[in-house]
């Protein structure tokens, strides 16, 4: 993919974030840092104009985000925004969020000395923010076609790359139909019979027999049936089983998953999170292996009642925080916590989001 915007075309640049992104934003401010004389693209960062409700905590915000682009070496920052406001009238009739976006963004990054003139993107045109001159901005800005004749938009026409409508629709959940529905709720009722009638006892028992669902679902992929994955949702219940789940993510750990569930130490577990997060034993995911793990927990979630998902919505944020996916991580996150408000897992992915740390490989990289 295209790794440079030259300088000065801002169609380029325009055009090149919904691609980086996976998704057209929407009421976002997105912040492009770019370094060097070829304009290599540093790191592209969004978030909600929502998010700019006061005067302090805003420029906190732009501090924060700031704070990344510098780390990256960003020499230059363009701002765009993604906002059906009309920021071509009168400043007064801008909503108080807006006017404090970018009086907040313009102070940050002002202090950098590094800001680009802004962008305003609209679903029906764009434009350069405060443009006064109606030949180069006309009321209603230019027009979106020309965003598509543009050289990164046919390079991805031609990789096949299409980004999503909405951010949520990154991790869009399928409809699996009726039929499907029914028969995995009814092997989630059957797992969670056998749960009680094992007692104890057997409790050992059950929790293997669930991470083994998970473990052939991941080894020898397919489509997951109904019943499997009914299974495997009663299953991840457990906070011994999800942990084995976790330890998976790692193909090695795949045979001692195990026993971190019969020695009740969620040893092999607690080693991936530290592989996750601590650079001094950074572990570098297995892409398309997680993947795989992704896909099945997807699976899991489209045949399960929508509050009953945190443990596999937080193991998707944590997947995909660990690819370096930011936007698909706080979404699973967003979705763990309408679930479970003190969902752990999904809290601390939350955190590390809110912080800008990224996954310990790409620190020892860096």
């Amino acid at each position: 993919m295209q790794d440079h915007i030259p300088d000065g075309d801002n169609r380029e640049l325009i055009a090149f974030i919904p691609y980086q992104l996976g998704f057209y934003p929407q009421e976002s401010v997105v912040l492009v840092g770019v370094r060097g004389t070829r304009g290599e693209i540093a790191l592209i960062v969004r978030t909600d104009l929502a998010d700019f409700t006061d005067a302090s905590t805003s420029l906190v915000v732009v501090d924060t985000l700031a704070g990344h682009l510098r780390a990256e070496g960003s020499d230059r920052v363009h701002v765009i925004y993604f906002t059906e406001v009309d920021l071509q009238a009168d400043r007064e009739t801008w909503p108080g969020n807006i006017v404090t976006a970018v009086d907040s963004v313009g102070v940050g990054l002002g202090l950098l000395g590094s800001a680009e003139p802004a962008w305003v993107v609209t679903s029906r045109g764009y434009y350069a923010l405060g443009c006064q001159d109606r030949d180069c901005c006309p009321l209603g800005g230019r027009d979106l076609g020309n965003l598509e004749s543009t050289a990164i938009s046919a390079e991805m026409v031609f990789r096949g790359v299409v980004p999503v409508r909405r951010r949520e629709d990154l991790l869009a959940v399928p409809n699996p139909g009726a039929r499907a529905f029914r028969n995995a709720r009814r092997a989630a009722t059957r797992w969670r019979e056998r749960r009680t009638e094992l007692g104890e006892v057997g409790l050992t028992r059950w929790r293997l027999d669930g991470l083994r669902t998970w473990i052939n679902l991941i080894v020898a992929p397919g489509e997951p049936t109904p019943a499997e994955l009914g299974r495997l949702r009663v299953a991840m219940t457990d906070l011994l089983v999800r942990d084995g789940v976790l330890a998976t993510f790692v193909p090695e750990y795949l045979t001692h998953a195990g026993e971190d569930i019969v020695n009740r130490d969620g040893r092999y577990a607690l080693d991936v999170l530290d592989g996750m997060m601590l650079v001094d034993s950074a572990l570098q995911p297995d892409r398309d292996h997680v993947l795989v793990c992704d896909g099945v927990l997807a699976a899991s979630i489209a045949h399960a009642p929508e509050d009953s998902c945190a443990a596999e919505w937080s193991l998707r944020a944590l997947a995909h925080w660990w690819l370096g996916d930011g936007a698909k991580a706080r979404i699973a996150a967003d979705r763990a916590l309408a679930v479970d408000s003190k969902y752990t897992i999904a809290l601390l992915v939350s955190s590390m989001l809110a912080s800008g740390q990224p996954p310990a490989w790409v620190r020892a990289v860096a």
